[in-house]
């Protein structure tokens, strides 16, 4: 569990980023099967590859998990970012809203909050032109 902790806080300060996906990787590889362990390691790729395709790929680990595992609290930070990385923002945002805050470093709360932030932008209707 130390592990992931280190991994967990090195994704949220985006420091040692490499280092924080090979824990994550090392933990995931030893015990996949809690959502934890998959959510921290499917964003640690995600942020090593923040490209479409790295976004894509770390969302397929998530997508593979039962939906139980998906709406856990474990999980919903992490995918919740990642599906905004991908455009998925109905998704992103049903994560978003069902997610508890008050247990997120601030520096993951300022991401939640920017994902938001651009899923609403995308949403959002075009300005019309004054009329001339």
């Amino acid at each position: 569990m130390l592990k992931l902790s280190v991994a967990s806080l090195l994704l949220a300060k985006d420091q040692q980023l490499s280092r924080a996906a090979r824990l994550a990787k090392e933990v995931y590889t030893a015990n996949p099967g809690p959502v934890l362990n998959a959510a921290v390691y499917a964003y640690s790729l995600f942020r090593l590859d923040p490209s479409s395709t790295g976004a894509a790929a770390a969302a397929a680990i998530l997508d593979a998990r039962p939906d139980a595992d998906k709406n856990s609290e474990d999980c919903l930070v992490y995918y919740g970012l990642i599906l905004a990385a991908c455009n998925r923002t109905t998704e992103a945002g049903a994560c978003f809203s069902k997610m508890n805050r008050s247990m997120l470093f601030p520096e993951t709360l300022e991401k939640v909050r920017a994902a938001e932030n651009a899923i609403y932008l995308k949403k959002a209707p075009a300005p019309i032109p004054p009329e001339r």
